[in-house]
């Protein structure tokens, strides 16, 4: 990542953000500390058993493409459920996770709504998101990817997406980069030859904020055999519903 000279960075409380512009994104280093971050990858590892092989939804159900998508995912919500009508009291039962904790935490800052309030939209209505889902991946092994895609494929509650990094210390993979694009694509390729692109390195205790509409991919990652050492990330998508409709006008 390169900060130039139309970008901004500076450092609130411990942590360091950068604004990076074409396409708009924000990352914020240091987000929960050494100590804290630690315990949620120990937690993702815990949850070994549960990781899948990714897929994708093609033609109206989902699938498994390898070109287009090879890692392994988790979706921690399912895990950590349960049918009480009240947020609090399934909150409460979230909490049994550190990383659901966590990120319900930072779903509900006060602080993270303030600081996004003057960004573009739909960042700026990040203090009115009132739903979210999470979804651990897994990157490494022999060059596992994700192609370019948005996160925003329907009508559905996919509005700001959020990418939290959370990796081994030091770093036991290669590649794995973020790439941001401000073009448009069309069978899945970037059809804009001019289009400009960040690519974002997936430091640990690194998120990274950005429209779910913007066009993004993973890059090529490798790792060893061992579970612990790949790239882990936690996808967060979030949104908006009234009256228990999505809000969709953004």
């Amino acid at each position: 990542m390169q900060v130039g000279s139309h970008d901004l960075q500076w450092r609130y409380n411990k942590q360091k953000i950068t604004i990076l512009n074409n396409p708009y994104c924000i990352i914020i280093d240091n987000l929960f500390g050494a100590e804290r971050s630690n315990k949620i990858f120990e937690h993702i590892i815990s949850l070994k058993d549960h990781f899948q092989p990714a897929e994708i939804m093609y033609e109206g159900s989902l699938k498994v493409n390898e070109t287009y998508r090879k890692n392994l995912t988790c979706y921690v919500d399912s895990l950590y459920k349960n049918n009480e009508p009240e947020w609090s009291r399934r909150r409460e039962y979230r909490r049994r996770s550190p990383l659901l904790e966590a990120v319900d935490g930072l779903m509900e800052s006060i602080d993270m709504g303030t600081i996004l309030n003057s960004a573009p939209i739909p960042m700026c209505k990040f203090k009115d998101v009132n739903v979210w889902e999470s979804q651990i991946s897994r990157y490494g092994y022999e060059g596992e990817h994700y192609e370019w895609h948005y996160d925003r494929i329907s009508n559905d509650d996919r509005l700001i997406t959020l990418v939290y990094y959370v990796n081994m210390e030091p770093r036991k993979f290669h590649g794995g980069q973020l790439l941001l694009s401000d073009g448009f694509l069309l069978d899945r390729q970037i059809i804009t030859p001019d289009s400009k692109e960040h690519t974002i390195e997936p430091e640990n205790d690194r998120l990274v904020i950005f429209n779910s509409r913007t066009i993004h991919k993973v890059a090529a990652t490798t790792s060893s055999s061992k579970f612990e050492e790949g790239r882990f990330s936690v996808n967060i998508w979030c949104g908006i519903r009234q009256n228990g409709a999505t809000v969709s006008n953004y």
